[in-house]
């Protein structure tokens, strides 16, 4: 047997060595657009953090002394989704053109994803 549970994650049971299983997802962000200018609204989603825990958004700077500025903070759903909107940060934090990374931090899991964002 397996069903998913309220935490979000797959629950089953090992007849084999009767057991109790438990699969989590594996956390994913997408964001809204992918690429823009320093200051560009972005909308950013995810799964797989734990159910309730507060999410934090951050955008990793491409400045010489790399360092992360928070976008958005919201609250994983009973599912463990979660969506918010902010915007990258201003000319002075967002750092040279290209690749960046938008990461989304579980406050009580831990649980970390990632997905880049290109400055332009």
């Amino acid at each position: 047997e397996i069903t998913a549970g309220p935490d979000g994650a797959l629950w089953f049971t090992n007849m084999g060595n009767f057991s109790i299983g438990r699969i989590t997802a594996v956390p994913v962000i997408t964001d809204s657009p992918t690429s823009g200018v320093p200051g560009t609204s972005v909308s950013v989603s995810g799964k797989g953090h734990a159910p309730g825990e507060q999410v934090n958004v951050t955008y990793k700077t491409g400045l010489s002394s790399p360092k992360k500025v928070l976008i958005c903070t919201t609250t994983a759903a009973a599912d463990g989704t979660f969506s918010c909107v902010g915007d990258i940060p201003s000319p002075a934090e967002a750092g040279v053109d290209g690749s960046h990374n938008v990461q989304s931090v579980g406050q009580t899991s831990g649980t970390v994803a990632k997905t880049p964002f290109t400055l332009t």
